[in-house]
């Protein structure tokens, strides 16, 4: 991911500065390198859920947000290949797809904060979580919808589709960690089939994401 994250970062600064037959290049390698961490990236996920409750007893319920991570990212990047031709929805659906998975280093970051935040407002429980795991996503989805707006006086149709796919997967991936029939799924994924069902803290859960 660390690769990625510098791949995205080179490829927009070759566009800057005007070299796009060697951006262009360059881009052979993300089909490749997103495809290694879509297997990469569930593995480890899967392994060190299946540590943490095999040593803290933690359930591996946050594998819902970890997961959906995963096919937000390969979703949003795969359309964002298919329309390598046309350079504003490419660009829309890449950024999308990368913002998608920086939601674990902003719930480390700030996810216990957010989550006492909503917690004194709302209580615990769906949106505690939701917020805690998702906030700075969002609010970064958002500027880039508004930035858009500014330069472009509209939405472009790829960042409209791509953020309400980005939205609906983060909002149904909160529901599933809350969801009893998930637990029992998520404790087979791990490789076993016992455990009871109490859905583990956010301030917990994140220290062992992907």
């Amino acid at each position: 991911m660390l690769s990625w994250l510098g791949l995205f970062t080179t490829q927009v600064l070759l566009v800057r500065s005007g070299r796009t037959a060697v951006h262009r290049r360059l881009g052979l390698i993300a089909p490749w390198l997103a495809g290694a961490m879509l297997v990469l990236g569930p593995a480890t996920a899967v392994f060190m859920d299946r540590l943490a409750f095999e040593t803290k007893g933690a359930p591996p319920d946050f594998l819902a947000v970890q997961l959906s991570d995963m096919l937000a990212f390969g979703t949003l990047t795969a359309a964002a290949l298919l329309l390598r031709r046309n350079s504003a929805a490419h660009k829309r659906l890449m950024l999308l797809g990368t913002l998608h998975i920086s939601d674990a280093g902003f719930a480390r970051w700030l996810g216990d904060s957010l989550e006492a935040a909503v917690t004194t407002f709302a209580g615990e429980g769906y949106w505690a979580f939701f917020a805690s795991a998702y906030t700075a996503n969002i609010v970064l989805v958002l500027v880039f919808g508004g930035l858009d707006w500014i330069v472009n006086r509209r939405l472009h149709p790829a960042y409209l589709a791509g953020a309400a796919w980005t939205f609906a997967l983060m909002l149904g991936a909160a529901g599933l960690f809350f969801n009893p029939a998930w637990h029992t799924l998520a404790m087979r994924l791990i490789g076993h089939r016992t455990g009871g069902y109490a859905p583990s803290p956010p301030s917990n859960t994140y220290l062992i994401s992907t």
